[in-house]
């Protein structure tokens, strides 16, 4: 009759750069734009959600704005001024990511009052950036040397049909800690 079941039940993970699982995140499913289940990450950053209806508008997005001064240190504003300063790049896009603690899509020192300000407490937040940015894991970016130069999307659009059970990975960067 042309009409399929449900999907299969399915699991994603989150984790750090360095690979360690992240508890709490909230992960939202949304079908046609609207919200249809909502999950969070446990211990070993791990997520599930039941079955759902067929088909492939699916987007699944985690959001999780925990404090900013988490995981921020002196030496994530060190790295991030010898890299805006060309002496010593960061080695990563994460890592470069991480350090666009103003949200302007580069690493300069505008980067650097931001970052002080969440370390010694006198902002709770950063000005135009969540604490935490997921990337799917499977993000190949176009200029690793650049992660800005194209848009680096935080949500995965996901086919759910019967007898597939897609396995979602998020990364997660956490503003401010370039060295994670």
């Amino acid at each position: 009759n042309g009409v399929c079941g449900p999907s299969s039940k399915f699991a994603g993970q989150v984790n750090t750069p360095s690979n360690k699982p992240l508890l709490g995140v909230p992960i939202y499913l949304y079908h046609s734009g609207q919200m249809v289940a909502a999950a969070q990450s446990d211990s070993a950053g791990i997520f599930e959600f039941d079955a759902q209806a067929s088909g492939c508008d699916y987007v699944l997005a985690p959001a999780f704005d925990a404090p900013a001064k988490t995981g921020v240190n002196t030496l994530d504003v060190l790295l991030t001024a010898l890299h805006a300063a060309n002496l010593m790049p960061l080695g990563t896009p994460l890592a470069m990511l991480a350090a666009d603690a103003d949200g302007n899509g580069q690493i300069d020192q505008a980067d650097l009052l931001p970052m002080i300000q969440v370390l010694l407490g006198g902002a709770d937040a950063f000005p135009a950036q969540t604490s935490w940015q997921f990337i799917p894991t499977s993000t190949v970016f176009a200029d690793p040397s650049n992660p800005f130069s194209k848009t680096v999307d935080q949500q995965l659009v996901l086919c759910l049909l019967p007898d597939a059970s897609p396995n979602p990975q998020f990364t997660a960067v956490k503003t401010g800690d370039v060295n994670h």
